[in-house]
């Protein structure tokens, strides 16, 4: 079966939020979660077409007619606007303003079904993004405790992407990653 990556259409809303279900972190999950990979925000599919809409910076993995994997990003313009819309202000969206020029995007959530996993899918999708906004730089967060998320952190740091800081958002303490970004205070 051929895999595609490609721009992600608001239609696939469904068969991204199944992929990001079946990494939902649970109760069930802590022992393995940090060496398999986790979500802890996973959305529905009428909040992933919201975000659709919203973005140019979202891929997708396909194998025939299933999504087998995403990439969703934004631009500090639209992340400001998701959550303007959501009412939501946190720690990270604050970080991320007060820290990068507008020419860098903001991963927020990989995911691979466990079936397609160390396969280099998520190698792809990064690179779709990256045609995608050429000359553009990436930040993410990603979870350092309670639980480590070992198996993102080994994605993004063979990716190119350097520890930076660590920022806490509620029970949760999260690195900062960069990759080929020009921060605020490097501009002036």
């Amino acid at each position: 079966m051929s895999l595609i990556i490609r721009k992600a259409e608001i239609s696939d809303a469904e068969g991204i939020a199944a992929v990001a279900a079946s990494l939902q972190i649970g109760d069930e999950r802590p022992p393995l979660a940090g060496q398999t990979g986790f979500l802890l925000w996973a959305q529905s599919p009428t909040t992933y077409g919201t975000r659709l809409a919203c973005t140019k910076h979202f891929v997708v993995a396909e194998a025939g007619s299933r999504i087998v994997g995403f990439l969703m990003a934004y631009s500090l313009e639209e992340l400001t606007e998701i959550s303007r819309s959501m009412s939501y202000e946190d720690q990270v969206l604050k970080n991320f303003g007060e820290r990068y020029s507008n020419s860098t995007i903001y991963p927020d959530q990989i995911g691979v079904l466990p079936s397609h996993k160390r396969q280099g899918i998520g190698g792809m999708m990064d690179d779709k993004l990256q045609e995608l906004a050429p000359n553009v730089g990436c930040a993410t967060v990603i979870g350092h405790a309670p639980i480590r998320n070992n198996a993102s952190i080994g994605y993004f740091t063979s990716r190119g992407y350097g520890f930076a800081q660590e920022l806490q958002q509620d029970d949760w303490t999260l690195g900062l990653y960069e990759r080929n970004v020009i921060l605020r205070h490097s501009m002036r």
